[in-house]
């Protein structure tokens, strides 16, 4: 049986039946499956999905009490599968009520009148997880080429971005050591768009930017100012965090720069890098109007975290390093990490300059630095 699909071990499950093998077969992809090879599966061996208009129907009307009248068929060249929303909405919760409520059978995706086994559910849903990889892979491929003529792009940073792509699992995870793995579809999907770049991805970029060039400073990940934010404006304790963790980073000097990612209130990011040695707290933003409002309230949150753990400094200067503003609302997760990359390596490279009028290229050379650092890891 499917693993997206798990139902109850006491349901009744002779009503739910089980998929053809060699149908599941063809529609399990493996993990380790390079997109490469994803993509050059001919058509004639992955599932149809026609336009019906059965996909009006509510979801648990598609189960009825009647006997089912045909059989799934045991080639995928033969298989019809309902439409993506419908798939997802046909899922464990509504197949496991089915079951427990005697249903026996699922309607046809397109023809009325004919009714298939329950198990045709979990073929459906294996079905649509291959569809929807082919889609999602072939889209950013198609976002790559569109970008790098937009935006005139080196070709070797078209090939390489490509190359990355192509030679990925398709249901890979990037492994962040022993905490926790992120699909890389969902990096892609995030990093290779005009999607606003979530904490997860910012992370990723920075452990990479740490692990693969030698630094001038260190760089925090972007929990830090959440926990700053809790502990000195929200008045919120915590016997141990990373605001513990970093200050004791600066008061025993083994960090003397620090680069702090911050999100502000989840619409923008922004980066502020405290020198010990200079006594300087320096803000870096590609949107100082959007952070304006809020920068006073900040920067006194990590004054008082400072006289804190660093007492031997008693006044801190503040200035602004200058940073080309963004020219859309969704660059500044990808313009920070630049900078950050930039700033905090010891050796100059054009290939970490941001640059406003390129946000596309920006997130293809952040894309290319993960993949070039992380273990890959198979999906289970």
């Amino acid at each position: 049986m499917s693993e997206i699909l798990k139902i109850d071990e006491e349901a009744n499950l002779e009503l739910l039946g089980q998929p053809p093998e060699s149908l599941l077969k063809s529609l399990k992809i493996p993990s380790e499956t390079t997109v490469s090879s994803l993509l050059d599966i001919p058509k004639d061996q992955l599932p149809t999905c026609p336009n019906s208009r059965k996909i009006f129907l509510p979801s648990n009307a598609w189960f009825t009490e009647k006997e089912p009248n045909a059989e799934l068929p045991h080639t995928v060249s033969q298989f019809i599968i309902p439409p993506p929303a419908r798939c997802m909405s046909l899922g464990e919760q509504l197949l496991r009520e089915a079951v427990e409520r005697g249903h026996k059978s699922v309607q046809h995706p397109v023809k009325d009148g004919v009714f298939l086994p329950l198990s045709a559910v979990v073929a459906w849903s294996c079905g649509n997880t291959l569809l929807e990889g082919i889609r999602t892979w072939t889209a950013k491929l198609k976002w790559v080429e569109r970008s790098a003529e937009a935006e005139q792009w080196p070709e070797n940073l078209r090939r390489k971005t490509k190359e990355n792509i192509l030679r990925v699992p398709w249901q890979s995870g990037l492994s962040m050591g022993k905490r926790y793995t992120i699909p890389i579809k969902v990096v892609a999907e995030k990093m290779l768009s005009r999607e606003w770049m979530t904490g997860d991805n910012v992370e990723l970029a920075i452990q990479s930017i740490l692990q693969s060039v030698k630094l001038r400073h260190f760089v925090a990940e972007p929990t830090l100012c959440v926990s700053l934010r809790e502990r000195y404006l929200e008045k919120k304790n915590h016997i141990e965090n990373r605001v513990d963790y970093f200050g004791r980073k600066l008061e025993d000097g083994s960090v003397v720069v620090l680069d702090i990612p911050w999100n502000l209130e989840r619409l923008h990011w922004f980066h502020i890098t405290v020198n010990i040695e200079e006594m300087v707290i320096t803000v870096a933003d590609t949107a100082p109007d959007i952070t304006r409002p809020y920068l006073d309230n900040i920067l006194d949150c990590v004054i008082l975290w400072l006289h804190q753990f660093v007492p031997r400094v008693p006044d801190w200067k503040t200035v602004v390093h200058p940073i080309p503003i963004q020219k859309d609302s969704f660059s500044c997760g990808a313009a920070m990490l630049l900078d950050i990359w930039s700033r905090a390596c010891v050796e100059k490279d054009d290939i970490r300059h941001w640059e406003p009028g390129k946000p596309m290229k920006a997130r293809a050379r952040l894309f290319n630095l993960i993949i070039d650092t992380f273990t890959v890891s198979c999906a289970s």
